[in-house]
């Protein structure tokens, strides 16, 4: 059991289940540079000049290798962008897919400049997207806070009435905004959000299929197991079997 508590506190410092230290937000011109992205204004953008110089003004030297700094600074934008996004309502798997595109181009680069390219074009691409869901996609105050919560706390028990005393809100009426608002039911959700992160783990990592159903708050092994497959078809060992090659 030891291993396993070990695991999921290793796990918690990981990407997979975001905390929400990880997204404050030092940096002095950060209000005008991501409002720009948030609301789609490309031509604010380029007007502007925004670029990773602009928004990773804040941070310092992270290491001495200038390209690795680079790309450092770029990880940090990048996850920031991509969380801005999603709780402004951009549908998860959209940002996820850009920011996972994005880092991955960044992990070839070989020089500064190219790091820097790379990030002009992920700025460029969120606020395309922004620009395209519009205003009546953005999701309201109290559902955001419902997404990010979840989202948050992936490795623990989360409630229908933690969520409404959370937002303040009568849990019927949470139940039918977040329906109306996301298309699915919380409860759905929650579990859509843990296997897809676990579609994640089991193909970037080496944890063991028990500890990732335990990390991610599945009752049981076997519970993680039917869940997964009844939602992505196959199970998590056929999944890690058939995607891990095509990963690495």
């Amino acid at each position: 059991m030891k291993m396993v508590q070990d695991t999921r506190k290793e796990l918690d410092y990981k990407p997979f289940i975001q905390k929400d230290e990880f997204y404050q937000e030092p940096y002095e011109n950060e209000p005008h540079i991501y409002q720009m992205i948030k609301d789609g204004d490309i031509d604010g953008i380029l007007y502007n000049k925004v670029n990773l110089e602009s928004v990773a003004s804040g941070i310092g030297t992270l290491s001495d290798d200038p390209v690795k700094n680079q790309i450092y600074r770029f990880i940090i934008n990048a996850v920031h962008i991509t969380r801005i996004c999603s709780s402004a309502g951009l549908p998860h798997e959209v940002a996820k897919t850009i920011f996972e595109n994005y880092i991955r181009q960044a992990d070839e680069c070989k020089t500064a400049d190219e790091v820097r390219i790379t990030n002009d074009a992920m700025v460029i691409d969120f606020a395309k997207q922004m620009k395209n869901i519009g205003k009546s996609r953005v999701l309201s105050p109290k559902i955001r806070k419902v997404i990010n919560y979840i989202c948050n706390n992936l490795d623990k028990k989360i409630t229908v009435d933690q969520l409404a005393k959370l937002t303040g809100l009568n849990k019927s009426y949470l139940c039918s905004l977040f329906k109306k608002e996301i298309s699915v039911t919380i409860q759905k959700y929650i579990l859509l959000a843990r296997v897809e992160t676990a579609q994640k783990m089991l193909i970037e990592t080496d944890f063991k299929e028990a500890d990732i159903s335990y990390t991610l708050g599945f009752s049981t092994q076997s519970y993680f197991c039917k869940c997964f497959k009844d939602l992505i078809g196959s199970t998590p060992h056929e999944y890690r079997k058939l995607h891990k090659v095509e990963y690495e």
